[in-house]
């Protein structure tokens, strides 16, 4: 009985100082992801949740509401339980001014296109023969990467939603009708993305 009591005694200790300790550590609301986020992912609610943390740990590079974070970018793979630190998300772009939002197949490297890249569309039929530096198989100059790339159900095909001006709208629709497949080539990342 009496080791029972020093054993009763002893973890009524090692409780009260534990609940000591922490209470005097200082903690603030953290944002977290809910479950896994995929790279491109448009964020909603659903997929986050708040945890208290102490204050220290991410100090001013976290999120303290979802409402900061809802309608945001995933800018990589994100595990689940990961602390949303501001340069894991980044901003929907915009589209610009005179601009217009297609879907596009399109073929070459685009599995490190982030929202918000810029790129130009080539007829890579035409580069094939002549070369893509050739501006007059320049489809659109300028396109906006507009969220991550899908393989369609249908046909197999990966395309990615891009915005283009609406003169180059035309060029793209036409090659897009004669299943020509484009070329995508990186312009530059858009740095304040995050």
């Amino acid at each position: 009985m009496r080791r029972i009591t020093i054993a009763l005694c002893t973890g009524m200790a090692v409780f009260f100082t534990l609940a000591a300790v922490t209470s005097g550590v200082a903690t603030r609301p953290v944002v977290m992801t809910a479950h896994d986020l995929r790279r491109g992912r448009t964020i909603t609610a659903r997929d986050l949740v708040i945890r208290e943390m102490p204050v220290y740990m991410g100090q001013g590079s976290t999120f303290g509401a979802i409402t900061q974070v809802v309608g945001r970018v995933a800018q990589i793979d994100i595990g689940a339980g990961t602390p949303l630190f501001h340069s894991l998300v980044g901003s929907v772009p915009e589209v610009p001014q005179h601009f217009t939002v297609l879907d596009i197949p399109i073929s070459g490297s685009v599995a490190d296109l982030r929202p918000g890249d810029e790129v130009a569309l080539t007829d890579p039929k035409a580069c094939v023969r002549e070369g893509c530096a050739d501006e007059r198989h320049m489809l659109a100059g300028r396109a906006v990467v507009m969220g991550p790339s899908r393989i369609n159900a249908g046909d197999g095909m990966t395309s990615m939603p891009f915005a283009v001006d609406q003169e180059s709208a035309g060029r793209v629709l036409t090659a897009r009708e004669s299943a020509t497949v484009i070329v995508v080539t990186r312009l530059r990342a858009d740095a304040g993305n995050g």
